[in-house]
């Protein structure tokens, strides 16, 4: 397949800063290294730390090299094929995706990651696939992690830069007519 000069430039763009990203997290670890070298482990927070921002970079050189994206799963009308205006949201029950209607306001709510012919998605017409979605990497630590302890709860994650709404989502009252 051949690439135009600016597919080719693209690319390279984010080589490049694949590259960068790396090499800042060979830094880190290369610092964790030295801090357990220089002080054993009374450095710990810091070697921990070093740790960390090593694995963020990681992650997001991965993400440079896919072109500034990573998959995440998008709901869709199984009818038109149109991403529906939904995001994934954490509840006390688990997953649910919360389906907006062209107010901003949620219109529906249903269970995630059930997509059988008796589950709640597929009786509202939607069903669940891959998207690839502008992402960048952060940290991340559950509600409640506080202090040393709740260090060891921190996690590195691709993070959507869409809020989970992409632009050109179709809102609920905006979708064909149900059945």
């Amino acid at each position: 397949m051949n690439e135009t000069y600016q597919q080719q430039a693209e690319r390279e763009m984010w080589d490049a800063a694949a590259q960068q990203e790396r090499e800042t997290a060979a830094a880190h670890r290369e610092a964790a290294a030295e801090s357990f070298e220089r002080c054993d482990t009374d450095g710990f927070v810091s070697q921990w730390a070093h740790g960390v921002l090593g694995q963020q970079h990681d992650l997001q050189a991965r993400i440079e090299e896919r072109g500034g994206t990573w998959t995440f799963t998008g709901l869709f009308d199984i009818v038109s094929g149109k991403r529906v205006e939904a995001r994934l949201v954490s509840t006390r029950y688990g997953r649910s995706w919360c389906i907006r209607d062209s107010r901003g306001n949620a219109a529906q709510w249903a269970a995630a990651y059930k997509s059988g012919p008796r589950s709640k998605l597929h009786k509202l017409g939607l069903e669940e696939r891959d998207e690839d979605v502008r992402a960048k990497a952060e940290t991340w630590a559950p509600p409640g992690a506080r202090g040393l302890s709740g260090a060891t709860s921190v996690q590195v994650i691709a993070k959507r830069l869409d809020g989970g709404f992409p632009e050109g989502s179709t809102p609920w009252d905006k979708l064909p007519p149900r059945r």
